[in-house]
């Protein structure tokens, strides 16, 4: 892995004090491991990222500007074998808005999220062959839906063995989830074509 950083941070001096400038950074990372960050999360990660975007503005409100590849993504027990590309936009105090999409796939793919002034998600949609998930932020918790979505290629790892398997089917259903503490409640259709 690499991580490469350009930046610049000029500083004023004026009667009220020092005063920084506007910061202009540049930065290229290629190829950093993901399982590096699993001690960080809690989570088993894998996969590797890649990016180079800018950071700039004054310092109370900066923007993030970002393009980025990841290749074979697994979080926990989920596992994708392709690569995914996008771009992520962020401000200061108003949250950002991330845009994926599958690289070369057999099954085409794409993701988009909003996300919020506190950093939370506000919305995710993910679509893949004509089906889609969606989660949208609720007062107190997350609504979901999905409509025929397409689960082939992705790979599980479930007990006992934890090895990847590849499943296969579309997805369908709605409901709602809470995070703290965690809580699901609806209904999930699973069909095979």
């Amino acid at each position: 892995a690499r991580l490469e950083l350009k930046a610049s941070l000029p500083f004023f001096f004026k009667e009220a004090g020092l005063t920084a400038g506007v910061l202009v950074a540049d930065f290229t990372l290629d190829d950093y491991p993901l399982n590096s960050l699993g001690a960080f999360t809690g989570q088993s990660l894998s996969g590797n990222l890649s990016s180079n975007g800018k950071v700039e503005g004054p310092l109370s409100e900066l923007t993030t500007n970002l393009s980025f590849s990841l290749e074979n993504p697994q979080f926990s027990s989920i596992r994708l074998q392709e690569k995914w590309s996008g771009n992520f936009i962020g401000f200061s105090g108003k949250g950002g808005e991330l845009e994926m999409k599958s690289v070369g796939a057999a099954l085409p793919a794409s993701i988009s999220a909003k996300i919020g002034a506190n950093w939370g998600l506000d919305y995710l949609t993910i679509s893949r062959l004509g089906g889609e998930i969606s989660v949208t932020r609720g007062q107190d918790s997350y609504g979901w839906s999905a409509r025929d979505f397409r689960l082939d290629r992705i790979e599980l790892a479930l007990p006992p063995e934890k090895r990847f398997k590849r499943i296969f089917g579309k997805l369908s259903g709605s409901g709602n989830f809470a995070p703290n503490p965690l809580s699901l409640n609806g209904n999930l259709l699973l069909g095979y074509p």
